[in-house]
C-alpha cells in the first residue's frame, strides 16, 4: 500500500487506540479523524483503508461484515484528504476474541520479564471457528477466516493484504 493511503490518526488522544488492545467498545461521544495525503477520489475507491489496528471501511463492506458476526462495532469516521472531506468511512472495530496462536510454532519475542508479545519473526495460528476475530495473544492483529478473505475478494474489496502477499 501506498504511503500516502496510510491515515494519520488525527485525534487520538480524545480517542484512543487502548480499545483495540482490550477488544472493548469505543465511546461513541467523538468522531475520530483520519488525514491522508492523497485525494479524496483515491479513497473513495477503496473498500477497506489505512494500514494500521484501525481499518477504514465503505458502507457496502459494513453490510456485508456485518453478516458475519455481530461482535463487530462500526465507528463512523470523518476522512480528511487534500482535497476535501468525507463522512462515508467507518473503523471496524472487532469485538469477538479467539486463542488460536500456536506458540509451539510460532516464533515471538516478548516485552522483557512478561509473557506480551512485543514483536515475532512468524506467527503461526491453529485453525479455529472464527469468521473474523482478534488473537487474545496480540489484540493488535486483526484475523479473518480463509472463507470470509476469498468473499472479500470476490465482492470486489480492494485495499488489504492476505498473509502471503505481505512475505
Amino acid at each position: 500500500m501506498e504511503r500516502n493511503m496510510v491515515g494519520e490518526f488525527v485525534n487520538e488522544s480524545c480517542f484512543g487506540f487502548d480499545c483495540f488492545n482490550e477488544a472493548t467498545l469505543f465511546s461513541s461521544d467523538v468522531i475520530p479523524i483520519f488525514r491522508f495525503n492523497c485525494k479524496l477520489s483515491c479513497l473513495n475507491g477503496l473498500q477497506l483503508a489505512n494500514g494500521t489496528i484501525a481499518p477504514l471501511v465503505n458502507e457496502s463492506i459494513c453490510g456485508f461484515l456485518s453478516g458475519f458476526s455481530d461482535e463487530i462495532q462500526f465507528v463512523k469516521v470523518r476522512v480528511e484528504a487534500i482535497d476535501g472531506v468525507s463522512d462515508d468511512f467507518y473503523i471496524v472495530n472487532v469485538l469477538k476474541v479467539v486463542d488460536v496462536l500456536d506458540k509451539q510454532k510460532s516464533k515471538c519475542f516478548f516485552v522483557t520479564g512478561t509473557k506480551d508479545i512485543m514483536g515475532f519473526s512468524s506467527l503461526v495460528y491453529k485453525d479455529d471457528d472464527f469468521s473474523i476475530a482478534r488473537d487474545v495473544n496480540y489484540l493488535l492483529h486483526l484475523l479473518v477466516s480463509d472463507e470470509l478473505a476469498e468473499l472479500l475478494i470476490e465482492h470486489g474489496c480492494k485495499g488489504f493484504y492476505l498473509p502471503h502477499e505481505c512475505v
